[in-house]
């Protein structure tokens, strides 16, 4: 799916820095302690973004413009 601006996608291996990037800001927000704790380790982030992969429940979403 897509939008102007935006591709909704499946994940895919390529993510995975951006994928890190993203938990890693998101955990080290004040706001963190409301949500579900995501580890930031290199490991557990791979394992999940490979579950990410390997699953239809979950969505990338991609700026067309950075490509990420």
């Amino acid at each position: 799916m897509e939008t102007a601006n935006l591709y909704l996608r499946s994940f895919v291996p390529g993510d995975f820095s951006d994928f890190a990037e993203l938990i890693r800001d998101k955990m080290a927000s004040q706001y963190a302690a409301y949500d579900h704790p995501f580890p930031t380790d290199e490991g557990s982030l791979k394992d999940i973004l490979s579950y990410f992969c390997a699953t239809d429940e979950f969505f990338a979403v991609e700026l067309k413009a950075e490509k990420r």
